[in-house]
């Protein structure tokens, strides 16, 4: 049988989602107060966003797999449902950010999702575009 080795980068691409997400449902079976709840969940997924940064830069290469998609997408995902959890509940006195900065973070990975996975305009239509800003 043949192994397939799979760059590092893949591997924590995958991880990095799961890990928060098993993180979020451990804490919510805790009985502590739901601000404090999302602002676990917050600082862990800060740190994954950061971890999946500090990759993508080292495995620049891989950024158009399907894993990169994809784990982009779950961080994505998780942000936004922290981001209203924010909202809603508040968060732990003491916490260096505001339910401001997870948006913002989650708009930060939009923007790469969009920029490497597309999608992307027509080359006829992104001429278009140059001509219409360089006319006098």
């Amino acid at each position: 049988m043949e192994r397939v080795n799979e760059p590092a980068s893949v591997l924590s691409w995958r991880s990095l989602p799961h890990r928060t997400e098993a993180n979020r449902r451990d804490v919510e079976r805790l009985r502590i107060p739901p601000e404090t709840v999302v602002s676990f969940g917050a600082i862990d997924w800060f740190n994954s966003v950061k971890e999946f940064r500090d990759i993508e830069a080292e495995h620049i290469k891989d950024t158009q797999s399907d894993e990169h998609r994809a784990g982009i997408s779950q961080l994505i995902a998780q942000g936004e449902s922290l981001a209203i959890a924010a909202k809603r509940y508040g968060l732990t006195e003491g916490v260096e950010f505001r339910p401001e900065d997870i948006a913002a973070a989650v708009g930060l990975l939009r923007e790469t999702l969009r920029e490497i996975h597309g999608p992307h305009n027509h080359p006829a239509t992104d001429r278009r575009i140059l001509e219409i800003l360089n006319e006098p």
